[in-house]
């Protein structure tokens, strides 16, 4: 996956839930609830640099704890239609799960 976000299980569905971009359109959060057993996950991306914000990675490999924020356990659906997404000030994001 040179150039790919991926989930490294059948059934992961990287993206599946949808994108979330900011105002000016260079930043976006991406959704995957069913990723490793559903505990979810919601990936922030930074367009302008094509790197994964808060790590100095860029956009090619696998989803995993050092590039999104994830759920810890199995069925926690991080990035699922429960949650509320949206960007603040300074490359900041918020999550409300309900």
């Amino acid at each position: 996956p040179s150039n790919s976000l991926v989930g490294t299980t059948p059934g992961d569905n990287v993206g599946d839930n949808g994108l979330e971009l900011n105002m000016t359109g260079d930043r976006v959060l991406i959704s995957s609830p069913d990723w490793n057993g559903a505990r979810g996950a919601i990936t922030y991306l930074d367009l302008n640099t094509g790197l994964f914000g808060g790590t100095g990675g860029t956009l090619a490999g696998v989803l995993d704890e050092t590039n999104s924020l994830v759920g810890r356990t199995a069925n926690d659906r991080v990035g699922s239609a429960g949650s509320d997404m949206w960007f603040g000030n300074n490359g900041t994001y918020y999550v409300v799960f309900s």
